[in-house]
């Protein structure tokens, strides 16, 4: 069976130590995500790791970001919502983001901008939050792990 892994950051606020320890203890990722707010490090991080595929839109203080605030990605045959949460109200409710997501037919549904991590699985829609990778608002600083089957969709959050 084969498995794609899936790494998700977000909320690293120039920080990128914490994303390549992770990326160093996941030597299986092909994927790593990003949802914003640390935006400018995260480039360095691609160069870094030329056997990952790198994605990233940007967040409400990511000041100068020519990145995208939302993307949809296919990633082993799911798609894949990505955006950083704020435009979609994410503090207050999951409504818009699941409108969203649903409207672009995604599997998945990427936030971050709480800086509190949390996996959903809603009418067949996951939300996942990987919290912040440097600032965590609960718990401890981590990132969300998805691995990706034919069959399967499994995310996870870790803990650094």
């Amino acid at each position: 069976m084969n498995m794609t892994r899936v790494l998700v950051f977000s909320d690293s606020h120039g920080s990128t130590r914490q994303m390549i320890s992770a990326l160093e203890e996941q030597p299986s990722a092909r994927y790593a995500l990003f949802l914003g707010d640390g935006a400018e490090g995260f480039s360095e991080l691609a160069a870094a790791f030329p056997d990952v595929q790198f994605y990233a839109v940007c967040g409400n203080c990511d000041r100068v970001c020519d990145l995208p605030m939302f993307r949809l990605v296919s990633i082993a045959g799911r798609k894949i919502y990505m955006t950083h949460g704020h435009t979609e109200g994410v503090k207050y409710s999951m409504g818009t983001l699941i409108k969203q997501a649903r409207i672009h037919g995604a599997d998945i549904a990427l936030y971050g901008h709480t800086h509190i991590s949390s996996v959903n699985y809603i009418e067949g829609l996951y939300l996942v939050n990987p919290g912040s990778v440097s600032r965590p608002r609960a718990g401890r600083a981590g990132y969300a792990v998805i691995d990706i089957t034919e069959s399967v969709i499994v995310p996870f959050i870790r803990e650094l």
